[in-house]
């Protein structure tokens, strides 16, 4: 019976994916509102609806929810997802049944009326996508009832909880390998934002995934701009860029508990909404913070780690680091909270050199190999924090990607006005050196500061330190700027701490080669970064009013639902809704976001309302051009790969057959370049002939689904040929 429904189940999705790709897109429209997928999505999709198990490692924003939601919608049966946090649940389902997609999820938020009701509609195939968190599994029974289901497919989300060499390790996930033995006949999919080679290989095995297709897609998120700011009256450069962003939705990020109650209480009694969140809260306190930072009735939240994966709001515009986190990974995840629809967004961290003490503290009480293992990525953050080169390329080259432009225009090194002042530090180096050597290389680098500044302690008069040649002979600086040139002593590999002796100084060969005027030394100035702050919503000010109007429509909406304002659009939505300012239902449903069933919710209010305001505002037009956070082009490498065999001459059929691709992804990978104007005309892809009949068509049916056109000239008319002209036709519009 297994091997029956295993062959069913592949025969089908084979079906779907080499006979319907059409309908495929029509559904990504119908239901999500995009007329084209991200980098990656479309392989994703077309690999478990050929039955694959897959592992996805997607940064957060690039779509990796689409990539299991819409295979749901193609499949018969139920998708299964675990997820990790309830609240994320509830978003996600609020998410999938606003846009006409039948999901819900079961957990202890639910009394046992509503458990069984839902238990029921399950049964009676009412649902395509049921949430689940992996302590559900143990329960007497719902095994099970899940074998009652026809599971289809079944995802696991946050995968890196799975392994405990990840960074938020959860017991009950060891558990989900039951999966497989199960559901033997359904693909597994595993996706996560963040994973080491050593916790994807432990997710695999864990799993039990066969055959595994692994998709990884590129780290850069290139709507964030990085900058450190040094931690120098830090509350007043705060306090001067909350101001400059009032009314948008912001994470601060501190280290303790009780910092973040004083920093929310301090930001209330300076008028911003603000509240704080840690784990110390009870849950019922935690749970109602989140729904009003999700409603926008709170603007700022100030947490610690413990406001992590369950935020699903994609207007956040900033995410700051009060205090430096642990490591990169923990740095790279939350960061990643900012920006979620694309738009550009701040990512800010206030830096000392001495807040690398604070966590040493902390690291006392791990076993001694972890702890060195957890000093050394402390390490890798502080450097990020200290380079005078472009961050986005370090923050890529810990994740092993290579970043191929020496001048991101988006972090706050690379949009200096001026390179970073660099000067022969050999001299310096020396007396640091010096003195590392002449206190027996027994001390760590806050008591040789002390000396090198002439310092007098306790500690300095215990051992006769101020004695010393090297005492006082470096007072002309500050204590943070010899903290900043010892961290990169320690870079240029001049010195080592030793973590397993309470983290003393020890001076290197090639420490030793300065000392002896055999190697030079440059070293670079810390600086003093101007603080820029990117627009999110770059509108000219008619449009923006505008803008400004939908959020408040939409906000109202919302609060009639009790839902997020992002359930009903997303900024870059309704970005476009006031650029394009439709005036009937086609122009609405050609905005981007706006599928079938959320037309048909919304449509009327926000058509009310740009009509009005179009009447009001007879000189408005629509923009020809909405500039948004750069993209690549869809497809990635991928696509310009299609795009090179294209300029030497090969038609799209030559090309599907040499990079043994679909037919239909070569054509989404030219349609991309024609759209961006990379593809100057559609000359060697359209006949001349079908351009008048297919452009008439579009005119009287409008551009927001191709099957309807398609029917409408019939079979003469390929898809590839509407999609090339849809795509020159919205560029040129």
């Amino acid at each position: 019976m297994t091997y029956y429904r295993l062959t069913l189940l592949v025969l089908f999705s084979l079906l779907i994916l080499h006979y319907s790709l059409p309908s495929v897109l029509d559904q990504l429209k119908k239901y999500f509102g995009f007329d084209s997928f991200r980098p990656l999505q479309r392989e994703i999709v077309e690999a478990v609806m050929a039955g694959s198990d897959v592992f996805a490692l997607m940064p957060t924003g690039a779509g990796k929810s689409l990539c299991y939601q819409l295979p749901a919608v193609l499949l018969p049966g139920v998708t299964i997802v675990i997820s990790p946090l309830i609240a994320l649940m509830k978003d996600q389902v609020d998410s999938l049944n606003a846009a006409g997609i039948p999901a819900t999820f079961l957990n202890s938020s639910l009394d046992g009326r509503q458990m069984h009701m839902r238990m029921q509609g399950l049964e009676h195939g009412d649902f395509k996508l049921l949430y689940l968190a992996p302590e559900r599994f143990p329960v007497p029974g719902f095994l099970e009832f899940l074998d009652s289901l026809n599971v289809s497919l079944c995802v696991v989300d946050e995968a890196h909880c799975i392994s405990e060499w990840g960074h938020d390790f959860r017991e009950d996930y060891r558990n989900l390998r039951i999966l497989r033995e199960r559901f033997p006949s359904a693909p597994i999919m595993a996706v996560t934002a963040t994973a080491t080679e050593r916790v994807v290989a432990d997710i695999l095995d864990q799993l039990s995934l066969r055959d595994t297709k692994i998709f990884r897609a590129s780290f850069d998120r290139k709507n964030l701009t990085y900058q450190v700011w040094p931690k120098r009256s830090a509350m007043a450069q705060l306090e001067g860029y909350l101001e400059r962003q009032k009314g948008e939705s912001g994470i601060i990020y501190c280290l303790s508990r009780d910092s973040t109650e004083r920093m929310a209480a301090s930001l209330k009694l300076r008028g911003h909404k603000a509240l704080p969140y840690h784990a110390g809260l009870e849950r019922g306190v935690r749970t109602r913070t989140q729904e009003l930072f999700d409603h926008d009735k709170v603007d700022i939240i100030c947490a610690t780690i413990a406001f992590g994966m369950g935020i699903d709001k994609p207007n956040i515009r900033y995410v700051i680091h009060y205090d430096i986190p642990k490591n990169i990974p923990a740095y790279y995840q939350e960061t990643g909270r900012a920006g979620r629809d694309g738009l550009p967004s701040d990512c800010i961290l206030f830096y000392a050199p001495g807040d690398r003490t604070k966590y040493l503290q902390f690291f006392d009480e791990k076993p001694p190999e972890e702890r060195v293992r957890a000093i050394h990525e402390l390490d890798k953050m502080v450097d990020l924090a200290e380079i005078a080169t472009c961050r986005r390329t370090a923050l890529l080259a810990y994740f092993g990607e290579r970043y191929q432009q020496s001048n991101c225009g988006s972090c706050d090194n690379c949009l200096s006005n001026e390179d970073a002042e660099t000067f022969d530090g050999t001299r310096l180096a020396q007396m640091f050196l010096s003195c590392t050597v002449r206190v027996d290389q027994k001390f760590g680098v806050s008591h040789i500061v002390d000396v090198l500044k002439g310092s007098r302690g306790q500690k300095i008069d215990d051992f006769r330190h101020h004695q010393l040649s090297t005492y006082g002979i470096g007072s002309e600086y500050t204590k943070a700027e010899w903290k900043h040139y010892a961290n990169e002593f320690r870079r240029q590999g001049l010195i080592f701490q030793d973590h397993d002796h309470f983290s003393v100084v020890k001076v290197t060969p090639k420490g030793w080669e300065v000392l002896r005027q055999k190697r030079s030394v440059t070293l670079t100035r810390p600086k003093t970064v101007e603080h820029e702050t990117r627009e999110a919503i770059d509108l000219p000010a008619p449009y923006r009013e505008l803008f400004d109007h939908l959020r408040e429509l939409r906000r109202r909406i919302a609060e009639q639902q009790n839902v997020p304002p992002y359930v009903i659009f997303n900024d870059y939505t309704l970005k476009e809704i006031a650029g394009r300012v439709p005036v009937d239902g086609p122009e609405f449903l050609a905005i981007s976001g706006v599928g079938e069933t959320k037309a048909k919710q919304y449509g009327m209010e926000f058509l009310r309302l740009t009509r009005t305001f179009r009447k009001e505002h007879p000189e408005l037009t629509r923009m020809t051009e909405i500039r948004h956070a750069p993209r690549e082009p869809k497809g990635g490498d991928s696509a310009y790969e299609t795009l090179a065999f294209f300029r030497k001459g090969h038609g799209p059929k030559q090309i599907a057959e040499l990079r043994g691709l679909a037919a239909s992804t070569i054509s989404s990978h030219l349609a991309s370049f024609i759209q961006s104007g990379q593809i100057g005309s559609l000359e060697g892809l359209v006949e001349q002939k079908k351009l008048a009949p297919i452009r008439a068509a579009f005119e009287r049916l409008g551009y927001a689904t191709l099957s309807d056109v398609k029917n409408y000239l019939g079979d003469e008319y390929s898809y590839e040929d509407l999609r090339y002209v849809r795509a020159f036709n919205e560029r040129t519009a």
